[in-house]
């Protein structure tokens, strides 16, 4: 604590200096100095850290403690207080839909700073030929995914064979629970969803339930086996990537993928854990998903410990993507 307080406090010395002068330089660099680290790899948090990103991309994660002589910093270093938060990835959501006329930013504001766009999905104008969305403020959009790897969760039960199969062969899955709640009553499911202030907040205009589908009873059986089957996988050690699509709620259906998979039977943070590396990598994408060293600065500032309680990755206070900061809670 007593190295973050120096810390800020130099910046704040070397920013203000003696006498007067005609401009201060821009800052070049960032330093997330004393905020918990949860950095993606499923490694237990580490309090008192230190995160520096440069450019878009991150140079140095540590603690305070290895970093407390690095009181002679430069003017154009910038320093982000973030004692009393927690830092981990933007979330990456492997499997997404856009609804409707939904723009894309609509998901920054939940911390998901890259989605796969799911199979049939048209993507939205500023997207480059590879899938990358260049719209400031928006997450990076790719097509779905490493096919070698990934492998669907089937709605009927895993058997023992299965599950060695996929693990000799390094299989990431695909559960899309809440996407399975979804279909087995839609109606019921967004009321639900809007039940929760959080979500009811931030969809003033939610979205008009629908009908209960027809085979609700099939599609409720084939909820409970996929649940069954995560729990089967997560107890096998096979990674389940973070995967939506879902026609709506876009950025929070990922906060609601996340629940579903800790009611699974996944600890919260494997479930960050795979919210973020694994879900990475299903995409193909090793720059991020975890915060280390060269990967892309795309992080979130949390104010509530989401270890404890996985509501609490919806406790968001701000997004940065690509080392910019993207969406704040307050101005």
């Amino acid at each position: 604590m007593r190295a973050r307080r120096a810390l800020v406090a130099g910046v704040a010395l070397l920013s203000v200096g003696a006498g007067p002068r005609r401009s201060s330089p821009a800052p070049t660099s960032w330093i997330v100095a004393g905020a918990t680290l949860i950095d993606g790899t499923g490694r237990d948090p580490i309090p008192d850290s230190f995160v520096a990103f440069q450019d878009g991309k991150i140079t140095d994660v540590s603690t305070m403690a290895r970093r407390r002589g690095m009181m002679t910093l430069s003017r154009n270093v910038h320093v982000i207080d973030g004692g009393g938060k927690w830092i981990l990835p933007g979330f990456v959501d492997a499997r997404a839909q856009l609804p409707g006329r939904s723009p894309a930013s609509r998901m920054i504001r939940w911390g998901v700073t890259t989605a796969g766009l799911a199979p049939g999905i048209a993507p939205p104008h500023g997207t480059t030929d590879e899938g990358s969305e260049k719209v400031p403020g928006s997450p990076e959009l790719f097509f779905f995914g490493d096919f070698r790897r990934v492998r669907l969760v089937p709605p009927s039960p895993l058997g023992e064979g299965v599950l060695s199969d996929w693990k000799r062969a390094g299989v990431i899955a695909v559960a899309e629970l809440a996407r399975a709640e979804y279909l087995a009553g839609p109606r019921e499911f967004v009321l639900r969803v809007l039940s929760d202030a959080r979500f009811a907040k931030s969809f003033p205009s939610p979205p008009r339930p629908a009908r209960s589908s027809d085979g609700h009873a099939t599609d409720a059986a084939r909820v409970a086996t996929l649940r069954a089957n995560v729990n089967a996988l997560a107890r096998a050690g096979i990674p389940v990537a973070l995967a939506t699509d879902l026609p709506i709620f876009p950025g929070a259906a990922a906060h609601i993928e996340l629940e579903r998979l800790v009611r699974a039977g996944i600890e919260p943070l494997e479930a960050i854990h795979d919210g973020t590396e694994v879900s990475a990598r299903a995409l193909g994408r090793e720059d991020r998903g975890v915060l280390a060293a060269g990967n892309v600065a795309d992080f979130l500032l949390l104010d509530e410990d989401p270890v404890a309680d996985i509501r609490n990755t919806g406790s968001i206070a701000a997004v940065y993507r690509g080392g910019r900061l993207a969406w704040a809670s307050k101005p």
